[in-house]
C-alpha cells in the first residue's frame, strides 16, 4: 500500500476486490488474510481494522498460519540482496540498516538464517521497525534456542506487529493513537508511546549529571532527579542521610528519594521499585563524552545509562502511565531512588528500610530485560594485614619478613581460589564461588626487610553458602598460612559482608506478573535466573520482602559495557521494559 492513507469511510465503501487489491500485501503475499479481515467491515476506526487483520491470522488453521510465515523473506537474505522484496519489506529492512551490512555482518545474518530455517522450518520473523541491526542479531541469538511451539507463537505475534505497523501507514487514524488495541499482541501502550520523547530526554538529563562513587558526592544528582520527577507531577520525598553515617561508608553526601502513589483505597499491596543513581567513575577508553548522553544507532551512551539510571526512567514512566488506569487500581507504588549501590547499599535502601521510611510488601530492583533475576551472589571484602619486624637488608635474619609471610598467605588464597571451581551453585546463572586479591601494599624501602604487608580480598559468595561461615573459613586458612614464617602475625578486618540474594516465598507473585508481559513484548522466552553480582536487592530480601530484579537493558552487563568504556543502552529495550513494568504493576494492584 503506498500513497496517501485511506480514510475509514473510503475503506468501508470498497468492493471486496478493491479491498483485497489495496490490502493484500499487509500479510506478506497472503491476500486471504485481507479477504477475511475485509469481510468484517464496516470498521469503526483504524484500531478496529487492525483487530480484524489480527483475528483473521490468529484464528486461522495451523497450516494457513505456517504458509503466512513461510511467505516472509529472510532478513538480509537472498531476496533482499537480489532486490526481490515487497515494497513494505524493502523499506522496513532498509530502515533497520540491513541494506548496508558489512561483509562480517552479512555473514552473521546468513548463518543465523540458515540455522533458524533448519530448526523451525520457516524464516526468522521480527517487526524490525525502530530496531537496529544489533537488536535483530540479539533477537536471533535469543530465539534460536526456543522450543518449536514457543517460536511458532512468537513468529505469529511478530507478523501481527508487522501488520499493525503497515496498517497504521495505510489507514488515516482520525485522531486515534497507535493501532494496538488487542492486548495479547500489543506493541506499546498509548500512554507510554505519548511520553516517549519525554522519557528519553529524562534519561539523558540523568546521565549528564555526574554521580561518581567514589568519591560519592551524589547530592547534585539527587537534586536534579527530584526536580525532573516533580516536573512529571510526582510528589518527591527527599531523605538526607546523616553525614557521619555517609562518611563511615566512604562517601561524601547521600540524599535518597521516595515517590509514593496510592491508588484507590490503598488496601492493595505496596510495591517498591528501587534503582540507584550512583555510578562508578568512567575511566579511560571512551569514544564519546561519558556525561554527554550521546544518541547513536538507536542507543544512548554514557556512564550509568545502563546501570542503573535507565531504571529511574523505566520505573518513573511506568508509574506515570498507570495514572490513566487509576480507577481500576488499588494499592501503592513507591519509587526508591538511592545513591550508594556502588558502596554496598548500606546508606541507600538498607537505611530507608531500617529507618522505617518504607515498608513494602514486594520490591523490584534495577535489572535487565531478557531475564528475571531471583538470586545473586553475596560478597565478602576482607583486609588482611601481615605484620613482621623490620631489619636492615644486610642482615635479613634479624627481622621477620612480612612479605615472605604474605607470600604464604597468597599461596593459600590462590590454592583456595582454584579449589572453589569444583563447587557450582544449584541456581542457574550463578556458577562457582570466586576469590580475588585486588590490592596489595607494604614495605618501607628497597633496603629494608618489610614489616607490614596489607592485602584486600574479594570473595564472592554463592546463594548455597552462608556468608559468616565463608568468612570464618577464610580467616582460618589465612591464620594457618602465616605460621609458615615464625614470628609473623596476621589480623583480618571485615570491610563488608553482603549476603547473597535468595528467592523468598512470594517472589513468584512478581515473576507471574512480569514473565508473560516480557515474553509478549520482547517475543522471546524470559526465564528466571541468578547472576554472579551483588546488588541492593539483597537488602529488601534480608528485610523479608520478596524481591526480583527486572528493568531496562540487554542480556548481560558485557553487552552494555556496564562499568566499562562506552556504556550504552538500546532505547528499544528501555521502551519495551517500561511497558513490561507498567503491565506487571497493573496486574499486581488491579482491583
Amino acid at each position: 500500500m503506498t500513497g496517501t492513507p485511506l480514510t475509514i469511510e473510503a475503506i468501508n465503501h470498497m468492493s471486496a476486490d478493491a479491498f483485497r487489491d489495496a490490502f493484500g500485501a499487509i500479510a506478506e503475499k497472503s491476500a486471504w488474510v485481507a479477504e477475511a479481515a475485509g469481510a468484517r467491515r464496516p470498521f469503526a476506526g483504524r484500531a478496529d481494522a487492525v483487530v480484524a487483520f489480527q483475528d483473521a491470522l490468529t484464528s486461522a488453521s495451523r497450516e494457513a498460519q505456517l504458509a503466512v510465515l513461510r511467505a516472509h523473506p529472510d532478513l538480509a537474505g537472498r531476496a533482499a540482496l537480489a532486490g526481490d522484496l515487497e515494497r513494505a519489506s524493502k523499506e522496513e529492512q532498509a530502515g533497520a540498516g540491513l541494506d548496508s551490512l558489512s561483509a562480517d555482518e552479512l555473514a552473521r545474518f546468513t548463518d543465523f538464517n540458515i540455522r533458524y530455517r533448519a530448526r523451525f522450518g520457516f524464516p526468522f520473523i521480527l517487526a524490525v521497525r525502530g530496531a537496529t541491526k544489533y537488536d535483530i542479531l540479539e533477537a536471533f541469538a535469543a530465539r534460536i534456542d526456543n522450543s518449536a511451539e514457543s517460536e511458532f507463537s512468537t513468529a505469529i505475534k511478530q507478523v501481527c506487529r508487522i501488520m499493525t505497523f503497515r496498517l497504521e501507514d495505510a489507514i488515516a487514524g482520525q485522531g486515534e493513537g497507535p493501532a494496538t488495541a488487542q492486548p495479547e499482541i500489543s506493541i506499546v501502550s498509548d500512554a507510554i508511546d505519548r511520553a516517549w520523547s519525554d522519557q528519553v530526554a529524562f534519561l539523558k538529563e540523568l546521565v549528564r549529571v555526574p554521580s561518581d562513587n567514589p568519591p560519592g558526592d551524589c547530592l547534585a544528582h539527587a537534586e536534579r532527579s527530584a526536580a525532573l520527577l516533580a516536573d512529571l507531577g510526582f510528589e518527591v520525598e527527599r531523605h538526607r542521610v546523616p553525614d557521619a553515617l555517609v562518611e563511615r561508608y566512604g562517601m561524601i553526601g547521600v540524599e535518597n528519594l521516595i515517590v509514593r502513589r496510592r491508588f484507590g483505597s490503598g488496601s492493595g499491596p505496596t510495591i517498591a521499585l528501587n534503582a540507584h543513581g550512583d555510578v562508578v567513575p568512567p575511566g579511560e577508553g571512551w569514544t564519546t563524552d561519558p556525561y554527554g548522553a550521546e544518541e547513536r544507532d538507536g542507543a544512548v551512551y554514557g556512564r550509568g545509562v545502563a546501570v542503573s539510571k535507565s531504571d529511574f526512567a523505566t520505573y518513573a514512566f511506568a508509574l506515570k502511565a498507570l495514572e490513566e488506569e487509576a480507577d481500576a487500581l488499588d494499592g501503592t507504588i513507591e519509587l526508591h531512588l538511592t545513591y550508594d549501590e556502588e558502596a554496598g547499599g548500606f546508606v541507600g535502601p538498607k537505611w530507608l528500610l531500617d529507618e522505617g521510611l518504607s515498608k513494602p510488601d514486594y520490591a523490584f530492583s534495577a535489572g535487565f530485560s531478557y531475564a528475571i533475576v531471583t538470586a545473586h551472589n553475596g560478597c565478602l571484602h576482607l583486609e588482611v594485614t601481615v605484620a613482621g619486624k623490620q631489619a636492615h637488608a644486610a642482615l635479613p635474619s634479624s627481622g621477620i619478613d612480612a612479605l615472605e609471610a604474605a607470600t604464604a598467605v597468597l599461596t593459600a588464597l590462590y590454592a583456595e581460589r582454584h579449589a572453589l571451581g569444583a563447587t557450582t551453585s544449584a541456581t542457574p546463572g550463578i556458577g562457582s564461588p570466586q576469590l580475588t586479591v585486588g590490592l596489595i601494599s607494604g614495605g618501607i624501602n628497597t633496603n629494608v626487610v618489610p614489616d607490614r604487608v596489607t592485602l584486600r580480598v574479594d570473595r564472592r559468595i554463592i546463594p548455597d553458602e552462608d556468608g559468616a561461615a565463608v568468612e570464618a573459613d577464610l580467616i582460618e586458612r589465612i591464620e594457618q598460612a602465616v605460621q609458615a614464617v615464625p614470628g609473623a602475625t596476621v589480623s583480618c578486618r571485615r570491610i563488608m559482608l553482603a549476603e547473597p540474594l535468595r528467592q523468598l516465598p512470594g517472589a513468584e507473585t512478581l515473576i507471574d506478573a512480569v514473565q508473560p508481559a516480557a515474553q509478549d513484548i520482547f517475543g522471546v522466552e524470559i526465564n528466571t535466573t541468578g547472576v554472579p553480582l551483588y546488588t541492593d536487592a539483597r537488602h529488601y530480601a534480608t528485610a523479608g520482602i520478596p524481591t526480583i530484579l527486572y528493568g531496562a537493558g540487554p542480556r548481560s552487563i558485557l553487552e552494555a559495557n556496564a562499568h566499562g568504556a562506552d556504556e550504552h543502552l538500546q532505547l528499544s529495550d528501555l521502551r519495551s521494559a517500561t511497558e513490561v513494568i507498567y503491565r506487571a504493576l497493573k496486574t499486581l494492584i488491579a482491583r
